[in-house]
């Protein structure tokens, strides 16, 4: 964030332009040079304006000769101009040093000057939601209070429906951002919680208040969370379990029965970690850390069917989103290492085919001859453009067998 910034907004009731100054933007320990400066006052407006300063990022301890340079170097002519100066999180010296140097500092100008504790207090004199304010800032504000609340109705944005233009602003913002930064800048960890996180938490209620911010001061890390938080509170989950369970053998059927809403919003989200795999990424970190999420339950570890579904999902996604090849069935993981199934499941059925029957099966021309045949698998639940005839050709053979 710059030093100096000139808000899109206009102060409330004046209309005069806001000048926003940021202490935060200087490196600790270290005082802007006198170039620096001079440079920052020729970018103040040549009207009347009023100036916000962000003070949380000054010295702990006084320069009084930097202090005394610096107000030296503003111009009558800048000095006038300058109607009020919000001094925001200022440290002790600040007003003591206005108050004692009544002799370099003008009385007039002092008047000018309003001592805020914290951003809820300033926003009683000018609406913050439109000012562009670091996280810097925000972190010092948060030491000092936990919610920032400003004067004003605010539109709920988080608990909507799936399908709210509000939710779906901020969801789509988000996704875009994460589009756009560089697989390699994404770390093992960027997936994993970060409850409790202060600056999650900042950013979750600056979403909540409507706040103008820039996703890339945060970073992924803390956008993913956002996009956490906003799945884990819609009215209905992206993915219901009780659909995944019931097509847990077809998931393409289980994909094509989504409700269209969710459909597209759980697409832009596989579309984007579908190039984290590519990139190299751990397929299985991202779906054991987002699939609670997406299926609103962080209470017990999720089924295997589950965790199987985003797999496939996110490795094979350009094939499964292409519409010429939506029908095909998707492709099976390997069955992890598991308990035997019930003695009367239709896997253990199965395995007791008749020599003939066996042998019917084995010949018939399937339309991958690779294909395993899974548990409460049916060739009904294949799908290829020549299932019908694959499924008459099946039962004249075991007609004729006498089956």
């Amino acid at each position: 964030m710059p030093l100096l910034q000139i808000a899109s907004t206009k102060a409330p009731g004046s209309g005069l332009p806001v000048v926003l100054i940021d202490s935060t933007a200087v490196a600790p320990g270290e005082l802007p040079s006198e170039s620096l400066i001079l440079d920052a006052v020729s970018w103040l407006p040549q009207t009347d304006h009023i100036v916000i300063f962000f003070a949380s990022g000054a010295p702990k301890t006084p320069n009084m000769p930097w202090l005394l340079k610096s107000y030296r170097l503003l111009s009558r002519e800048a000095k006038k101009r300058i109607q009020r100066v919000f001094m925001v999180h200022e440290r002790w010296w600040v007003k003591t040093f206005t108050s004692l140097l009544g002799n370099v500092v003008s009385p007039k100008f002092q008047r000018k000057l309003v001592h805020i504790p914290n951003l809820s207090e300033l926003a009683k004199h000018i609406d913050i939601t439109v000012l562009n304010i670091s996280p810097a800032v925000y972190l010092y504000d948060h030491s000092v209070q936990e919610i920032i609340s400003v004067p004003k109705h605010i539109e709920p944005v988080f608990g909507l429906s799936i399908d709210h233009p509000r939710g779906n602003m901020v969801y789509d913002h988000c996704i875009r951002y994460l589009h756009s930064v560089e697989p390699r800048e994404f770390l093992d960890d960027s997936f994993k919680s970060t409850k409790g996180s202060p600056l999650s938490q900042i950013l979750i209620q600056a979403v909540a208040r409507g706040q103008m911010l820039n996703l890339q001061d945060y970073g992924p890390r803390v956008v993913i969370s956002l996009v956490k938080y906003y799945w884990l509170e819609l009215r209905r989950p992206i993915l219901s379990r009780g659909l995944l369970a019931d097509h847990a053998e077809n998931h393409q059927r289980a994909l094509r029965e989504l409700p269209s809403t969710n459909h597209a919003a759980l697409a832009k989200c596989v579309d984007w970690l579908h190039q984290l795999h590519r990139s190299g990424f751990e397929t299985q970190l991202i779906v054991t850390e987002i699939l609670p999420f997406l299926t609103q339950n962080l209470d017990s570890e999720p089924e295997f069917h589950e965790l199987q579904f985003l797999h496939v999902l996110i490795e094979d996604w350009p094939r499964i989103s292409q519409p010429d090849l939506a029908n095909q069935a998707l492709p099976s993981l390997p069955p992890r290492p598991i308990t035997p199934p019930p003695r009367n499941s239709s896997w253990t059925r199965s395995r007791s085919l008749s020599p003939q029957r066996g042998k019917a099966l084995q010949e018939l021309p399937l339309p991958n001859a690779n294909r395993v045949l899974r548990p409460k698998t049916s060739l009904a639940n294949i799908r290829g453009p020549k299932i019908a005839e694959i499924v008459k050709t099946y039962e004249e053979r075991l007609d004729d067998m006498g089956y």
